[in-house]
């Protein structure tokens, strides 16, 4: 019988359509290559050991912290290495190394995930997955759990969006991904093309649906390094939906 890999391997060649006007990689292009590859180890996973999660229930990404080396460019082809650090009570830890062709490291991250049930949307406890769950807990891309980010304390109100059918994932919410967009978006181009991103960490909080009207607020944390907090409100209640915070350089 084939045994599940503990580290899962992937290959990603950077489309014309996942690079910014510089021709470097987008950041959300990378936090895709996130997603996709612990899709990719977890279905691996389903397939040889069998059902994982109880009917009615979805993983759920709650924390994402990613450090950026260099951005690999448009048409590079790169590879991801990622792996399970373990399962909590509540929470389980996901880690991330991207490699150019070289075998340079280009980023690496870590991401932290619940399981809620679809219906209640209540947080499941993970003591029954936790016993056949894959893992390599003294394997760790960070040295740490993505961290909480500090609240906003004088916000700044840049862009709205309006929530669209192509910004829901296959779970009818808006895709993790999309909230990143919408935060980055709410930089000038000028601002983007001088900058470069050293660390970007994202909490998400709450949930964004179709139809959902949003704003971006933003407020600068220090010079230097220069560091700024993000926000994405949920105008109706304004109820944070996701708190970010980036480093640049």
């Amino acid at each position: 019988m084939a045994e599940a890999p503990k580290i899962w391997k992937d290959t990603y060649n950077i489309k014309v359509y996942e690079a910014d006007a510089k021709g470097r990689a987008n950041v959300t292009a990378l936090a895709n290559y996130f997603q996709n590859s612990a899709w990719n180890h977890y279905n691996n996973m389903e397939k040889i050991l069998g059902k994982l999660l109880p009917p009615g229930c979805i993983w759920l990404m709650i924390r994402l912290e990613m450090q950026i080396n260099f951005i690999p460019k448009w048409a590079e082809d790169i590879s991801m290495e990622t792996w399970s650090r373990g399962i909590e009570k509540l929470s389980a830890y996901r880690d991330y190394i991207i490699y150019d062709k070289d075998n340079n490291i280009a980023a690496k991250g870590t991401t932290s995930w619940v399981v809620i049930d679809i219906e209640n949307r209540k947080i499941q406890k993970l003591e029954e997955l936790s016993k056949k769950w894959l893992s390599i807990p003294e394997k760790s891309a960070l040295g740490k759990s993505a961290d909480k980010i500090q609240e906003l304390k004088n916000p700044v109100e840049g862009k709205f969006f309006s929530v669209k059918y192509s910004d829901l994932d296959v779970n009818r919410h808006v895709n993790n991904v999309k909230h990143i967009e919408w935060i980055m978006d709410g930089y000038t181009m000028d601002f983007i093309e001088s900058k470069e991103i050293r660390k970007f960490e994202v909490n998400f909080i709450g949930e964004a649906n179709y139809g959902d009207d949003v704003a971006v607020n933003a407020e600068r944390l220090s010079e230097e390094p220069l560091v700024f907090l993000n926000n994405v409100v949920r105008k109706s209640d304004v109820r944070e939906i996701c708190r970010a915070r980036i480093e640049f350089r």
